[in-house]
């Protein structure tokens, strides 16, 4: 307990008893916990003031110096009041004083957050700014980007337009390209089988010529003829086919074809021009070839072209070695065609098979021909759902191979190139 709680205390106690008893009172109060001295403080307050308002009564006051005076009730009241005053103003003192402690450290703390809310409102600011600044730069750019796709979009709607009118004048001109190739089919067509039919009677009769007694050197002549009507036949047969584009080889033709049975009859056929070249034919066959769904006729068209074309491409005394591989499993037939020629250049492999296309200007004088058989050839080997390819090297000669299955998968049309790849 303070000194001023002590003072508050005992000045009345001094002014109601003797010293003994003040220092009794105070051994008694020092006896007992700081909750239970405030309460029996204020109790005996209590009592004074009872005494104070019921009785004029005095009593006696000995101060230090061991003086006694007397004091009436209502004089010890006023000193009393006085004192009572005195510790009442101390403690609102003391109270304030601690309520301006706490009002310092609230504005301190109201002046600290007041500062923070100070800058994060600057920083919003400033955040702000810089964002309407990020929101104007894009919203340019995407305004950039917005013209260019309505002028990306306009160049569109107008390069449309011209493809358009491009195409109507593409539409216009296959129209008229289709009915001038028709015109044109038709007009070989016609002038193929024209052609055939002189053909036929000439050869027929050289073969009646050639049954009579004649000179070696009218057997020359007459052999000389037949083999250019033989040429001449072909060309016409390649013009003929050639006319027939993707018409197909009809369904009737479709047989089992024996692959020994071509090669006899394609080797009978060109042997006489061989013998003529100085050329010798060689065959080898692998034992027990199936058979092929296939056209004997087509067929023979495209190995006799073959032939015909390693003879014309020979040397004198030059060989032809054809033959046909089967391996037991497989789906397919391949036949190859071998000779010891001039060859073709590694550049010009990839075309040997387009359509007027020959290796040089000059083969087609010397050799004669018109650049159409190995197109045919292919045709007719794709028809049946076959393929052909060459190798070869310049001075030692070709290979032309093809395959053929052995089972028909689809249905058989004949596509003859257009020329290049």
């Amino acid at each position: 307990m303070s000194f001023i709680d002590t003072l508050y205390l005992f000045v009345p106690a001094f002014a109601l008893f003797s010293s003994i008893e003040v220092f009794q009172l105070a051994i008694y109060l020092r006896q007992t916990t700081e909750k239970e001295t405030y309460r029996k403080m204020y109790s005996i307050w209590l009592v004074i003031l009872v005494a104070m308002l019921t009785h004029n009564i005095g009593f006696i006051f000995e101060d230090f110096m061991g003086s006694i005076t007397y004091y009436k009730v209502f004089e010890l009241t006023s000193v009393l009041l006085f004192v009572g005053a005195m510790l009442m103003i101390r403690k609102s003192i003391i109270s304030v004083g601690v309520l301006a402690g706490v009002a310092e450290r609230l504005r301190a703390k109201v002046e600290e957050q007041t500062g923070e809310l100070k800058v994060a409102k600057e920083q919003l600011e400033e955040y702000s700014k810089s964002l309407e600044k990020m929101v104007e730069e894009r919203t340019k750019e995407l305004q950039a980007k917005v013209n260019e796709l309505v002028e990306a979009r306009t160049a569109l709607i107008n390069m449309m337009d011209d493809v358009e009118a491009s195409n109507k004048v593409l539409r216009e001109a296959v129209d008229r390209l289709k009915e001038v190739d028709r015109l044109k089919d038709q007009l070989l067509s016609n002038v193929s089988h024209e052609l055939r039919t002189p053909i036929t009677i000439v050869k027929s009769a050289l073969e009646l010529m050639l049954d009579e007694d004649v000179s070696e050197e009218q057997e020359k002549l007459i052999n000389m003829s037949r083999n250019n009507l033989n040429r001449l036949n072909t060309l016409v047969g390649d013009l003929l086919y050639f006319s027939r584009g993707e018409k197909g080889i009809p369904e009737e033709e479709i047989e089992k074809v024996s692959i020994e049975e071509l090669v006899k009859r394609a080797v009978a056929g060109i042997q006489h021009m061989a013998d003529v070249s100085n050329v010798s034919i060689n065959v080898s066959l692998d034992k027990n070839l199936p058979k092929v769904d296939a056209s004997m006729d087509r067929l023979l068209q495209v190995l006799t072209n073959l032939l015909g074309n390693a003879i014309k491409f020979n040397k004198e005394g030059g060989r032809i070695d054809v033959k046909a591989r089967y391996k037991k499993g497989d789906d397919s037939v391949t036949i190859s065609v071998s000779d010891t020629g001039i060859g073709i250049p590694k550049d010009q492999l990839s075309r040997v098979f387009d359509r007027f296309y020959q290796v040089d200007g000059s083969a087609s004088r010397k050799y004669g021909g018109t650049g159409l058989g190995l197109a045919i050839t292919k045709s007719i080997v794709e028809a049946h759902g076959g393929r052909i390819w060459v190798e070869s090297e310049v001075g030692k000669g070709s290979t032309f191979y093809f395959t053929l299955p052995i089972k028909r998968k689809k249905k058989f049309i004949v596509t003859l190139p257009l020329g290049g790849k």
